[in-house]
């Protein structure tokens, strides 16, 4: 079991504004693969700091309800997508076609995700600004996330 690496990147394309609706990039590196909605064709951009606030949710409550054991994240405004799947103390990570890209262990991938999350989101502070849209919905993902996985 290797090293997974998730990268996030603003994609300043149409505009260098930075907004709720900004777009951006994904880029998941595994053992088996990589998975981007970079340079794809057609554009594979999505709106990332609603993205952000989906995959947050959507990985706490993967890991905090024994009842679900997997998640689909599928990139807002885009089709880019992957899986995120757990068994026992173990995260795998398949792309849209199921094909397996990397697998790690539960805290460690949560220790990745949220490094890489908080480093974005500190490169574009004027996002948490009360009057964008996304505002509470991002400060209220991070918080619950960081209290949860104790970060």
């Amino acid at each position: 079991m290797s090293q997974l690496k998730i990268s996030l990147e603003f994609d300043n394309t149409f505009s260098d504004d930075v907004d709720s609706y900004s777009r951006g990039n994904i880029t998941v590196e595994g053992e088996y693969g990589t998975i981007s909605s970079f340079g794809q064709s057609p554009d594979q951009s999505m709106m990332i700091f609603i993205s952000i606030v989906d995959l947050l949710d959507g990985v706490h409550n993967l890991i905090t309800n024994d009842k679900i054991s997997e998640f689909f994240f599928v990139g807002a405004d885009c089709s880019f997508q992957f899986t995120v799947k757990k068994h026992r103390k173990k995260v795998f990570i398949k792309d849209k076609r199921k094909k397996l890209i990397g697998t790690m262990k539960t805290q460690k991938f949560v220790q990745i995700l949220w490094r890489e999350i908080k480093m974005f989101t500190n490169s574009y502070p004027e996002i948490f600004n009360e009057e964008e849209i996304i505002y509470n919905d991002l400060i209220y993902s991070i918080k619950r996330f960081k209290q949860e996985f104790n970060l």
